[in-house]
This record gives C-alpha cells, structure tokens and sequence, in this order.
C-alpha cells in the first residue's frame, strides 16, 4: 500500500488530515463520451490529465446509479490541484434529463420525494432547468427528445419551476 493510499485511508477514521472532496452527477458531455468509450474513469483521469499535472495524487470514486448514470466523487490531498479539479468539472454543466435517467419516472413531484430521485431532480436538474431561457428550454427538450407529456408538464410549470430555484450553483457539491 503506498504512502497517498494510507494517508487517504486514515484522514476516513480522522487519523490524518482530511482530503478535499468534489462530488457531482455526470453531466451530458462526460455522458457522451462514456457512450464512446466505456471505461467513465479512464474518462475523468483523461480530462485531469490533459488540463492538469499528471503526476498528481487523487482518488476517483464512481457509484453507479443507472445504466449510464453515476455519481462521481474526487478525493484530493493538495488544496491546489483541488482548486483547480473543481474549476475544471464546473465548465461541464448540462445535466442530463430525467426522462433520460430515469425513463420509468412519470413528470412531476409525486414521485420524487425519495432517494437519488427526489435529490437529482429536486436538489439538480429543476434548478438548472430554471436557470435557462425560454428558447434554451425549448432547445435543451428537442436535443434530449423529450416525451411530449414531460414537455407538457415543463410548460404549465415553468413559472413556478423558475421562480423557486434561482439560487441554483451548479452540479458541483462541495464536501
């Protein structure tokens, strides 16, 4: 076991100085690309790499969700490179839809009061839906085909939608 594995291991039980943590779902263009190539964390490596240092030490976790949904954590020991990680995974911000995620879930708040359901729709995806314009919706439901009945839903509560989540700062979740 190397030194960055015991050092990582132990800042766990508090025994050592905490690493920086990034956690966020997978947006839409690291999605694209896992439809390529299959292997997300070669995927997430290859982007630190290509705009970051190589020869720096993280920890890629990746908890799958769905078929092609996933949530990503980064551990970092350096602040810096944390620093830089983060700002990185913040240009990637589309999001995808829930009818893609979850194509079993009906529109709408009944269903989503539970789990990764109620948190990615909830606490992600209606923020960044709300944060968009009108023609940007518009766009974002032909891209991702959305089902008329979830085009429907959007359009009545595209008011309340937008009005509720103007906070919104991104998939990013700092812990």
């Amino acid at each position: 076991m190397n030194l960055y594995r015991l050092e990582y291991l132990l800042s766990y039980i508090g025994l050592s100085k905490p690493w920086n943590r990034i956690m966020f779902y997978i947006p839409y263009e690291i999605y694209q690309l896992s439809m390529e190539e299959r292997n997300l964390k070669n995927i997430i490596k290859r982007i630190i790499i290509e705009n970051l240092v190589k020869d720096q030490k993280y920890f890629i976790k990746i908890d799958k969700i769905r078929k092609n949904f996933c949530f990503i954590i980064i551990d970092i020991k350096e602040y810096d490179l944390y620093v830089s990680i983060k700002k990185l995974f913040e240009n990637y911000t589309e999001l995808l839809p829930p009818w893609t995620v979850f194509p079993d879930m009906m529109q709408g708040y009944p269903r989503w009061n539970q789990g990764v359901q109620a948190d990615y729709c909830s606490k992600h995806w209606i923020p960044y839906w709300g944060k968009m314009t009108e023609d940007e919706q518009v766009k974002y439901c032909m891209k991702h085909n959305a089902p008329e009945e979830w085009v429907e839903y959007l359009k009545e509560n595209s008011t309340y939608l937008s009005m509720n989540y103007k906070n919104y700062e991104g998939n990013i979740i700092i812990k």
